[in-house]
């Protein structure tokens, strides 16, 4: 039955979601600016093997992106997700100084997570983090236990409101940013602020390697105001470029758990996790599909290095072809080990269209 269904979404999105042509967002003059209007829509289909059980169709995205330009020094971003009650993603403003120094003011990505500061656009796997419909069994976090549900779940990453600086001085690329270390840019609730700071070097020709850090303030006792901050830094190296070949990614993170804080002053528990996932874009000149891309990927991580079993182990193959640029439809197994609550998978099958 389910081999069936598979079988039927396949067809249907090989043959009906397949468009003549694609093209990826439109220019217009706006008062005092240059606005570019775009877009994106993900939909997915799931089938999970946990206690959610069963199967279910999703608008994942639909998002609506504006850029608003004014002059080389000064533009705007915003973007909302319109089939996510609307929430507002990115809501920025950029000062460009020069190629060495851009200041940003607003709602953006932290400046620690590789895998989260890539653009969905260009990621291949339909959820960065992986994900198993009602299995909730990662320490702290819920969900499974893998590198960006941690990240994500720890509010290292993902997007938050507040200011940022980064540039570029010859191989070297940084940014940096102090943010109210909520989640999704919600108002500061305690009265601190959290930082995080990247930095990459280009060693040579598509091969980068880069560091990062961060503090995040969390909530020791809310009674009497009581504020800690959790420590957490990465490290991380890509080689090749997006849908160009053979692309690998790796990526190593150790920081608190600050989620499993007892709040006995107490030093809040260390995990730690890695993932490396690879790629290989071929080209396919057709009328239809322009290339075609397998992957692989493998997440290891445990959220609480004081305790015995309480990680996982997350291995995600998959396969994307592509109509133009980043438009795809793809498909991705999540299969997820848990060192306490055995296996668990999910199969996803996505479109994502790019405009």
């Amino acid at each position: 039955m389910r081999l069936g269904l598979l079988a039927l979404l396949l067809a249907v999105f090989g043959v009906l979601w397949v468009p003549g042509e694609l093209k990826g967002q439109t220019e217009v003059m706006s008062r005092d600016a240059t606005l570019r209007v775009g877009g994106q829509l993900d939909l997915h289909y799931i089938n999970a093997a946990a206690d959610a059980g069963s199967q279910t169709f999703r608008v994942r995205r639909g998002w609506i992106t504006l850029n608003a330009s004014y002059s080389d020094f000064l533009e705007a971003v915003f973007v909302t997700d319109l089939a996510n009650d609307a929430a507002v993603l990115d809501a920025q403003i950029r000062l460009r100084f020069d190629p060495g120094l851009r200041i940003t003011f607003g709602r953006f990505k932290r400046s620690f997570d590789v895998f989260v500061l890539n653009s969905i656009s260009d990621v291949q796997f339909l959820e960065r983090a992986g994900g198993i419909p009602g299995y909730d069994g990662c320490d702290g976090v819920g969900g499974i236990c893998s590198y960006g549900r941690l990240s994500e779940g720890l509010l290292f990453a993902n997007r938050d409101s507040g200011i940022r600086i980064d540039g570029q001085v010859d191989q070297f690329r940084y940014q940096a940013s102090l943010t109210n270390g909520t989640k999704n840019g919600a108002l500061g609730d305690n009265g601190y602020l959290s930082s995080a700071a990247r930095l990459t070097l280009e060693l040579a020709e598509a091969l980068t390697v880069g560091v990062n850090a961060t503090l995040k303030d969390y909530d020791v006792q809310q009674q009497v105001n009581l504020v800690d901050y959790a420590k957490a830094w990465g490290l991380d190296i890509q080689h090749g470029r997006w849908r160009d070949g053979l692309l690998i990614q790796a990526a190593y993170m150790r920081g608190q758990n600050w989620r499993l804080a007892t709040g006995n002053r107490k030093p809040a528990p260390w995990f730690d996790a890695k993932q490396i996932q690879v790629s290989w874009y071929l080209s396919h000149n057709s009328d239809r599909i322009v290339g075609v891309e397998p992957m692989v990927r493998v997440s290891i991580a445990d959220p609480n290095k004081r305790s015995y079993n309480e990680g996982g182990m997350l291995f995600t193959p998959g396969f994307a072809a592509y109509f133009q640029g980043r438009s795809r439809v793809s498909a991705n197994l999540d299969m997820y080990r848990s060192s306490r609550d055995g296996t668990f998978w999910a199969l996803r099958v996505g479109t994502l269209l790019y405009f």
